[in-house]
């Protein structure tokens, strides 16, 4: 198992940095599963933030205190639901897209691939 974060791909490897500064070239067929960074932080930034909004939602119906009560775990739910899907979401999709194959067009030679040096 390689950990690192992927630096770029093209149709038959993916090119991998580890936190130690080593390079590897992983060939596709080699790849098991890509534990993309950013993803829990989604899910949980996606569940924090439908919670908040439910809440808020839900202090509408309610008078003064039920209201000011939902609202400030509203406000708590939010302020960490949203956090999390600023940071995870760019982090998930730079992560996918660096690992996307990069098909060589008509006109472009192999050898012009992102090779991850």
């Amino acid at each position: 198992m390689i950990d690192g974060r992927i630096d770029s791909s093209d149709s038959s490897r993916l090119y991998v940095t580890t936190a130690a500064g080593r390079r590897y070239a992983v060939s596709r067929s080699d790849v098991v599963g890509i534990d993309h960074p950013g993803s829990a932080l989604i899910v949980l930034g996606t569940v924090a933030t439908v919670l908040g909004v439910a809440l808020l939602v839900a202090a509408r119906s309610k008078s003064d205190l039920g209201a000011v009560a939902l609202g400030l775990y509203a406000t708590g739910s939010l302020s960490v639901g949203i956090p999390f899907l600023i940071v995870g979401g760019p982090q998930y999709s730079r992560s996918v897209q660096a690992a996307r194959p990069v098909e060589p067009s008509p006109g472009m030679h192999a050898d012009a691939l992102p090779s991850g040096r």
